[in-house]
């Protein structure tokens, strides 16, 4: 595998409220060839392991690109297995024109790569497109990926104070209950009596 970028997202310690963004290494590209055309790839592993929820970038003069995910193995040892998670994903209407050359890109889990869904990920492989000579240089900048933001866990202590609360509440509602059971059984008792007194005076007359 290729030397690690110097841009290693170190400054991928950012959040948007319901996004944190996923530490990563983000190596160098590698070419297949010395000319193009020619197969050109750039690799992003995770230590630990993550699940993402985004993928956040600038596109520089990409037309198109493909995303592979390291489904065994390890890539550092070179025996990886990689899958395809997104393919032929266009970036740019035509290559040969740079009027979105540029553009912001969001990529989905729901949308643009579902197969993730709950996997933890070891590494991606992003195989970047330009068939157009008019470009020497191209690839993706200001590279985020965004995990879901978790919800804090509760210690013991605030745990057993929502148990105590909600077993009060409940407690509260199952009293009154009892009280409203209470008096209407009173009333239906009061009502048979008068009943029983009223049948009981027609008799007598």
């Amino acid at each position: 595998m290729a030397a690690a970028s110097s841009a290693s997202a170190a400054s991928n310690s950012s959040t948007d409220g319901q996004h944190v963004a996923v530490p990563f290494t983000l190596h160098d590209q590698v070419t297949s060839l010395p000319k193009r055309p020619s197969v050109v790839y750039q690799d992003m592993t995770f230590n630990p392991t993550t699940e993402i929820h985004m993928i956040t970038f600038r596109n520089y003069y990409c037309a198109s690109l493909t995303i592979h995910y390291c489904s065994e193995g390890d890539p550092a040892a070179g025996n990886a297995v990689w899958e395809p998670i997104l393919q032929g994903h266009s970036l740019m209407a035509s290559p040969h024109f740079e009027d979105d050359s540029q553009d912001w890109v969001i990529l989905k889990l729901r949308t643009h790569f579902p197969a993730l869904q709950g996997k933890q990920l070891k590494a991606l492989r992003f195989f970047l497109m330009q068939p157009s000579p008019a470009w020497k240089n191209f690839g993706l900048k200001h590279l985020k990926v965004w995990a879901k933001k978790k919800a804090p866990e509760k210690n013991k202590q605030t745990v057993f104070e929502d148990n105590l609360s909600s077993t009060l509440a409940k407690s509260k509602t199952l009293m009154n209950n009892t009280d409203a059971l209470r008096d209407i059984l009173k009333g239906l008792q009061s009502s048979i009596a008068a009943i029983h007194g009223h049948e009981a005076s027609k008799a007598s007359s």
